[in-house]
């Protein structure tokens, strides 16, 4: 198996022969990139695959999640993009649990995932415990979601704006003594959206 991977305007780096371990760079989304927005392109199972960033990346996934998942449900879609975001030192999607935040109103001691299961379903169960219906729902609102956030960072005061609503959540938490995580009093702040998410509906399960 070859994987090609091209950044920015860099020339093709030679073709490298990984064997089996080209299977989980791929499938863990190990991508080295450090930028929503520098061109990608990788090649799986001798059949190229351009994408121009990661927005285009993840919509790729979304489409054919089996090209690029060994399983197509929410626990696997979130470990490949845990592993793009790692492959980028943890900076693909800082601020992303932050921006969700804004919008649950409560659970700051949740990671992202956790967050974006709140946002697309209300029965409180477990990525592994999901119906089929559930599951689907978590993976359309959870690509919906990435994406918004993927553009509102590329914006020029995205990550500012992200931060600035979430410090006045927590000030506004604090203000009404909500310190529990469940606790269904805890304030909301206008939720930071991006240009073209301006109009779009707020994900179901709000």
């Amino acid at each position: 198996m070859q994987v090609i991977v091209e950044r920015g305007r860099r020339p093709s780096a030679e073709p490298r022969d990984l064997g089996g371990r080209a299977i989980s760079a791929v499938a863990d989304g190990r991508i080295p990139l450090f930028s929503s927005a520098v061109p990608v392109r990788v090649r799986i199972m001798s059949m190229p695959v351009m994408v121009t960033n990661y927005r285009d990346l993840f919509a790729s996934v979304a489409r054919r999640p089996r090209m690029y998942l060994l399983r197509d449900d929410f626990p696997t879609t979130v470990a490949y993009i845990e592993g793009c975001d790692q492959g980028n030192a943890h900076r693909l999607l800082s601020g992303f649990r932050e921006w969700l935040l804004t919008q649950v109103g409560c659970g700051d001691n949740h990671v992202w995932w956790s967050l974006v299961l709140r946002l697309a379903v209300t029965t409180g169960q477990a990525p592994d415990d999901l119906s089929p219906d559930n599951d689907a729902k978590a993976k359309e609102t959870l690509f919906r979601l990435l994406d918004e956030f993927l553009e509102l960072i590329d914006e020029r005061d995205g990550l500012s704006r992200i931060y600035a609503a979430y410090d006045a959540w927590r000030a506004a938490r604090t203000e009404h003594g909500c310190q529990a995580t469940d606790e269904p009093s805890c304030p909301r702040v206008d939720w930071p959206r991006a240009a073209s998410y301006t109009d779009a509906e707020i994900p179901a399960g709000t």
